[in-house]
Order: C-alpha cells, then sequence, then structure tokens
C-alpha cells in the first residue's frame, strides 16, 4: 500500500510517501527534486499488543538521534500505545489518551525523536493530516467520529458515523468495520496466569497420564496435604455431608438447589431432618480461606459463554465443596460427570483469592474447601481448554446488586438486580 502526501507554496513542492510492506514502511520525504529524508523502518510484533521498531536512515538522519535506534512500544487496556522506551529502558515519550482518542498527556524527552511515533490511539498510525487508519475507514479523534460512513452497514446502530456506539472504553474497533468488546479482545492475549496453570497441569495429566507432574509439584502437593490434615475438624453435620456414601450430600443440595424428586424429598426430610440447620452452625465455626480453590461440574451445552458470560453474577444456592489441589481436582472430573449424567459440557471453576471460602477438611477428606450456599461469584474469564473443557475464573462480587443473579449450573436468573438483597438474605438463612 501506498500514502502519499503533498504540500505547495510558491517556491517548493514538499512531498511524504509512505509505502507498507509486511513489517516494513519505506518513508521518504523530498524538498522539489532533492531528497530530504529517507528513512526504513522495521516492525517486530503486533500493533495494539506490544512492538519493537528500528528507525534506520538512508539519508536525512536528524543530528541528535542514533541510526538503527530500537523503540519498545508498550500498549494499554485499549491497545494504545502508552510508552515507547529504548534499547536500555529509558523512556522516549510517554502518552495518556481522552476516550475518544485526543492526546492528554504527553510527555518527551526530544521533540524530534518523539515525533517519529506514528502508532498511537488503538495501536493504529495517526498520519500527517492527524486522522487514524483503520483499514476500512479514517478516525477523526477531535470529533470522535468516522470521517466516512460504517462499510459494514448498521452492525452498530442507526448511527453510520459514531466511534464503537460511542462506548469507547469498553470496546475498540480493529479495521473500521465493527464494534468488539474489550474483554474479548483482552481474551485472544490468552490466559490469566490461574487459568494457564489449570490447563498446563490438566494438559500434563491427560498427555502423561501424572508422567509431566514434576517431583517438585509432588512435593509441594504432599506439603499441602500435611497442612490440610493439621486443620481436620471432624464436626458432626460435616462429617455426614463429607461423606458421600450415605447420600447426604446429593439430598442435601438436590434440597438446597429444588432439584430433588417428590420422593428423594421426602427421604432427604426424615433420614436428615436437622441437616441444613446443623450443617449451617458448622461452617460458621470454620476457618476461613483465602487460597485459590478449584471444583469440577457438568453443566448443560453452551451455558458457559452463552448463557452465562463473563461479567456475569451468579450463584449456587447448595454447598460447593472445592479442591486445593490440582491433582485432586483432576481427579473429581469422572464423578463429575457421571453425576451430571450424559452429555453437556464439563467445566473448572476456578474460586480465586476473594471469593469468600471455608476450610472444611475432615478425616474422611482432608482436601475439602466449602463454599457456602448463595455465595455471589462474578465470572472473571472464561476460555476452553485443549481436551474441551471449559475453564472458569470466578472471584468475589463487589457489586451484585448491580447485576441479574444467575444459577452456576443453568444460567438461569435467580434473583433479578433489583432482587439481588433476597440472595444475601438466604445466604444468612441458609
Amino acid at each position: 500500500m501506498l500514502k502519499a502526501s503533498t504540500q505547495r507554496t510558491a517556491r517548493s513542492t514538499q512531498a511524504q510517501r509512505v509505502t507498507y510492506l509486511p513489517g516494513l514502511e519505506l518513508r521518504t520525504h523530498t524538498n522539489g527534486n532533492t531528497l530530504t529524508q529517507d528513512l526504513q523502518v522495521m516492525t517486530v510484533g503486533q500493533a495494539g499488543r506490544a512492538q519493537v521498531r528500528v528507525l534506520h536512515w538512508a539519508a536525512g538522519k536528524p543530528d541528535d538521534l542514533l541510526n538503527d535506534q530500537l523503540r519498545y512500544s508498550y500498549d494499554n487496556l485499549l491497545g494504545s500505545s502508552a510508552l515507547e522506551v529504548d534499547g536500555a529502558g529509558n523512556l522516549i515519550s510517554q502518552e495518556e489518551y481522552y476516550p475518544f482518542g485526543g492526546t492528554a498527556v504527553w510527555a518527551a524527552r526530544n521533540e524530534v525523536e518523539a515525533s517519529y511515533k506514528t502508532v498511537r490511539y488503538s495501536g493504529k498510525e495517526r498520519d500527517a493530516t492527524g486522522l487514524y487508519y483503520y483499514g476500512y475507514r479514517y478516525y477523526q479523534p477531535w470529533a470522535g467520529r468516522w470521517l466516512s460512513a460504517d462499510p459494514a452497514g448498521t452492525v452498530d446502530g442507526l448511527n453510520l458515523f459514531w466511534m464503537v456506539g460511542n462506548n469507547p472504553t469498553s470496546a475498540i474497533d480493529r479495521d473500521g468495520r465493527m464494534l468488539e468488546k474489550v474483554m474479548r479482545f483482552l481474551n485472544e492475549r490468552g490466559p490469566s496466569p490461574l487459568v494457564q496453570e489449570f490447563q498446563n497441569y490438566e494438559q500434563a495429566v491427560n498427555d502423561n497420564q501424572h508422567k509431566g507432574i514434576d517431583e517438585a509439584t509432588r512435593q509441594r502437593d504432599e506439603e499441602v496435604l500435611k497442612w490440610l490434615a493439621s486443620k481436620i475438624n471432624d464436626l458432626p453435620a460435616l462429617m455426614i455431608y463429607a461423606e458421600g456414601g450415605n447420600d447426604a450430600y446429593r439430598l442435601l443440595n438436590g434440597h438446597l438447589r429444588g432439584t430433588l424428586s417428590e420422593g428423594d424429598e421426602e427421604q432427604f426430610r426424615q433420614t436428615y431432618p436437622n441437616l441444613v440447620q446443623d450443617l449451617k452452625n458448622d461452617s460458621s465455626e470454620l476457618e476461613d480461606y483465602e487460597g485459590v480453590a478449584y471444583r469440577m461440574l457438568k453443566v448443560p451445552t453452551g451455558v458457559y459463554g452463552g448463557t452465562i458470560k463473563e461479567n456475569d453474577v451468579v450463584v449456587d444456592p447448595g454447598y460447593m465443596s472445592a479442591s486445593k489441589l490440582l491433582r485432586n481436582t483432576i481427579g473429581w472430573q469422572d464423578w463429575s460427570a457421571r453425576l451430571g449424567g450424559e452429555g453437556g459440557d464439563q467445566v473448572a471453576l476456578l474460586l480465586d483469592e476473594t471469593v469468600p471460602k471455608k476450610l472444611a477438611p475432615t478425616s474422611i477428606l482432608a482436601d475439602h474447601i466449602l463454599v457456602t450456599p448463595y455465595t455471589q461469584l462474578k465470572v472473571k474469564e472464561i476460555s476452553k481448554a485443549s481436551s474441551g473443557m471449559i475453564v472458569v475464573r470466578l472471584k468475589g462480587a463487589s457489586h451484585p446488586d448491580r447485576h441479574d443473579l444467575k444459577d452456576i449450573y443453568s444460567g438461569d436468573v435467580r434473583f433479578e438486580r433489583e432482587t439481588t438483597w433476597l440472595a444475601d438474605k438466604l445466604r444468612v438463612c441458609l
């Protein structure tokens, strides 16, 4: 692609030409028939992520700049270039932007050097006209509007000139045709460290049947088990719940979630008439746990990423048992699959440090973390492992009243945002 601009005065004609090749820009300036600058810019990386650029002048190098200069660009949440540093890590320029792309803060160690920064807002090039070129059309940052109508039509609404639906802090536009939510853009950068750790572990187990788990990890797991064993608390109701083989776990949670048949409901009331209150009392005596925990579950196909999306708030009306150790979490996969029946999606829940949890190890089940009913959880990340398992990172919800509360298994709305106080009340009562 070639971009050219010309300025004419009474005595001369000044021209700028930029030829764009893959990973290379050829920039020339002429004054009449005289070549005043011949600059080659080599680029590694992707604009809007992080880039390294090499500036090589074949002619017309400014006196106070080094030839073959390395420039490292660091972007912000929206992909805008916020910092440029040289090969020694020294600051070349710093720029902050208003939401629609105007420059709010600009600082540079050398104005001539900083003027060679071309990739700026949203990782796009701002040319000599002050416009940003997105591929399908030009953008005017001072107006917050495109220079031409949307070539994709009304995909972003009836206004064909507005920028990302007038919401530039939570959406981007890659090429001038369609807005895209920032969270989706961030997901393409790869999973968070917590999710990546889980995916790597699960992949090692699937590929090598535990051979890929190194000795250091095994030793660390043994230390964790010893620590959990030191926290064992055989409270009566907790023991009944954790035993598993007595069917108390299924009946109690089915009762709380409203999924039991009439026969099972009657069996629960006759066999465990006081278990709801007794387990609530036992849970209140347990020590808080502020680390990461993991849980496997089976849900209908398409719930996560479909009915439940990132930034939704979910609740479980029942008790959620989780593990501190990854190896035990993977081991629960078959059990959760059998409990969930045929079909559906296998989901791994990663409960981060902000989720309220209780240490609940017993002599029956040492690696046991408990999440009490109606704990409100915000979905921060949904990704898919190579095995097809869906991995969901959850955190404690700080403002659940701003969201509908969805069922963690089905995605059905249990409480609309105006009635979320009921979930708080139920959490206290149950």
